[in-house]
């Protein structure tokens, strides 16, 4: 990220309230984990923040916006509809290939709660809970980093508008 792209995000991060109060060590943990991503990634990140947040992101939580945007990840009330739906709709051997079509996270978090079977025998409750569980593990993955700071071409409209916001935060 550039230097100018980082003066932008400390403006706007600065200037949303937060129980924790901004001064230059705060911004220098935000640039330590930031620092690589790509510079149209934050800008499209920060034009959701700007959008819909009432109060200063965390780092977990600008990241989770990027690889939501950027992956495609699904939510965790999304995964969990979709893992719902698929138990009672297949047989555990289809729901691997169905989940693929869907997005290819559902079959790794579904892997890490034990499996389908596993997860096709649980009660709703404790089904929600692993879930929501093995999706924090899969989701602070480094491996995921990648959609950060290599974003991929096909988010061509999320990386134009990302570049528009970088552009005005800068000026």
């Amino acid at each position: 990220m550039k230097k100018e792209t980082f003066k932008g995000v400390c403006s706007i991060l600065s200037s949303l309230p937060s129980g924790v109060k901004w001064d230059e060590g705060i911004a220098q943990i935000y640039l330590t984990i930031m620092r690589e991503w790509d510079d149209r990634v934050v800008g499209e990140i920060m034009r959701h923040v700007l959008l819909k947040c009432e109060f200063r992101p965390t780092i977990a939580e600008l990241r989770n916006i990027g690889l939501r945007i950027f992956a495609d990840m699904p939510t965790v009330p999304q995964l969990q509809h979709y893992v719902t739906g698929l138990c009672y709709q297949w047989q555990a051997e289809q729901r691997i290939a169905k989940a693929d079509l869907i997005h290819p996270s559902i079959n790794c978090i579904v892997k890490m709660a034990g499996g389908w079977r596993r997860v096709g025998m649980m009660d709703s409750e404790s089904s929600r809970s692993v879930i929501k569980e093995c999706y924090a593990e899969y989701i602070t993955a480094d491996s995921n980093d990648v959609f950060l700071i290599n974003p991929p071409d096909a988010k061509s409209h999320e990386l134009l508008a990302g570049d528009a916001i970088t552009k005005a935060i800068t000026e």
